[in-house]
């Protein structure tokens, strides 16, 4: 995750090699990046 610059605004991005897709892992760090960008870095939806 990265803020861009003096907006308001951040990206989020991943790449996982494709042997371990179908099994939850990006979906499970995005779901847990998103909670703490929110709750603890004090982001604002």
């Amino acid at each position: 995750m990265r803020t861009k610059g003096e907006t308001d605004t951040a990206d989020i991005g991943h790449e996982l090699d494709p042997r371990h897709w179908g099994n939850g892992f990006a979906t499970e760090a995005m779901s847990r990046l998103v909670t703490f960008a929110f709750e603890r870095a004090e982001m604002i939806p």
